[in-house]
């Protein structure tokens, strides 16, 4: 396993999405923010996205409901769900490291209030 370094940090903390993870998910625990920390780097340099990008990729509730209001059209509500079952079901990612992700990810969603399925949670997308 890669350690955090200052600089993974530094990232994190660097977006708004990212401290509300931090703060609402590891400030607590030093194991959980070197494995959250190192993995959402990770999905988030495959993926070509920052964390407050991937917060597009799920509005919430009054996001949709402004984008309602306003006439315009709501970006699809399980965009972000699709995202993370098509990353895990890459044949190269371990089922641990499947879990690991899913877990990662689906706390980053919850620390920015959007929920992803539930389905995701017993990883029955990804078998």
């Amino acid at each position: 396993m890669s350690r955090l370094t200052d600089s993974d940090k530094a990232w994190l903390l660097s977006f708004e999405s990212g401290r509300n993870f931090y703060n609402e998910k590891m400030k607590n625990s030093e194991v959980t923010e070197k494995t959250y920390t190192r993995l959402l780097k990770k999905y988030c340099d495959d993926l070509k996205k920052s964390p407050d990008e991937l917060l597009l990729l799920k509005p919430n509730v009054v996001e949709v409901a402004m984008m309602i209001q306003k006439g315009r059209t709501a970006i699809n509500p399980n965009e972000a769900d699709r995202v993370l079952m098509n990353y895990v079901a890459n044949d190269e990612i371990t089922q641990d490291n499947k879990i690991q992700m899913i877990t990662t990810v689906k706390s980053f969603y919850s620390s920015n209030l959007r929920d992803l399925a539930r389905a995701l949670i017993c990883g029955r997308n990804f078998v």
